[in-house]
């Protein structure tokens, strides 16, 4: 009886058996082939390259930190403001084909607006940063057609005399500064003028006497404060730490007005305000007419000094 369990549980774990459904285990034969005598082909380096690419393309990218600026709000806020410039530059330009002389006072009211719309955006993308220099490009283009524009239409004034404001040469400022203030200014500005001091030497002659005159009331407390009183605060803070604003507080800067004029037809051209610098640029060559159905001058209004062309001054 055992032999016979032998026999039937043999005949039913091998896979000699005649019904296949019977099998309980194969052998390693049946589920692993014999092994090759040749080792197998091994993969070119062509196809280890293609699956590493494969694997680093299946990778998500991290949001690089540009485009994160780009999808800012500020950046899309900018873009926004720009757009309005464009249009409105747009707009300011075709008015421009019928011109008039409240026309262009208008035009230039509003280029002066515009151009500080775009001097407050200081976003800076590459995006922005494109977009910003056409902008400013577009609005030279503007302001040289005014500037053409202007002198066709200029101002008709009647014989007579020629009024000229000239209270600011009897309002002086210093006046209405301190004692201590209005000394130490004085020996900044006499020691630059009749010492022959440098504007560097009495800079930093200014500072010097603001910096004493700070140590002197600390080390004299008023009896009620620790600290500076306001008036000694106030004394301080009217002395200035640099010769021009000195000048300007004893009214000694000069206000004057640069004209370009052209040497050949003495055409006399206004300064025109610098959007990027804030300060003044001229017209470059000379578009005055002197005869009536001629030509026009394209006499250079411009000299440059030591040879540069950034150095150019009004003739």
């Amino acid at each position: 009886m055992d032999e016979r369990s032998n026999d039937l549980f043999f005949a039913t774990v091998v896979e000699e058996s005649r019904d296949p459904r019977h099998v309980v285990l194969m052998s390693r034969s049946t589920i692993q082939p014999e092994p090759s005598a040749l080792p197998p082909e091994a993969l070119s380096l062509d196809d280890v390259l293609e699956g590493i690419c494969a694997v680093r393309w299946s990778i998500p990218l991290r949001a690089s930190p540009t485009n994160k600026r780009e999808a800012h709000r500020t950046t899309v806020t900018a873009q926004a403001q720009l757009s309005h410039v464009e249009e409105h530059l747009c707009r300011l330009s075709s008015s421009l084909a019928s011109p008039s002389k409240e026309l262009l006072s208008d035009a230039e009211r509003d280029l002066h607006e515009i151009s500080k719309v775009v001097s407050s955006i200081r976003r800076v993308t590459p995006s922005l940063d494109q977009r910003s220099s056409a902008v400013q490009k577009s609005l030279e283009h503007v302001q040289a057609h005014i500037l053409e524009l202007r002198n066709l239409y200029l101002e008709e004034t009647e014989p007579g005399p020629v009024f000229h404001d000239s209270d600011h040469h009897y309002h002086v400022p210093v006046n209405e500064y301190h004692v201590v203030a209005q000394i130490a200014m004085f020996l900044g500005i006499v020691l630059h003028v009749l010492g022959k001091a440098s504007r560097t030497m009495s800079d930093f002659l200014l500072s010097g006497l603001s910096l004493l005159v700070g140590l002197s009331f600390e080390v004299s407390p008023s009896p009620s404060s620790a600290g500076l009183t306001p008036e000694q605060g106030s004394i301080l803070a009217q002395i200035p730490c640099n010769l021009k604003m000195a000048l300007e507080r004893f009214n000694l800067s000069a206000r004057t007005k640069t004209y370009a004029a052209c040497p050949r037809c003495h055409f006399v051209y206004d300064p025109i305000p610098d959007i990027h610098s804030g300060g003044m640029t001229y017209q470059e060559i000379c578009t005055n007419v002197p005869e009536l159905g001629g030509s026009e001058c394209r006499e250079p209004l411009l000299k440059s000094t030591s040879g540069m062309e950034l150095a150019a001054t009004p003739r």
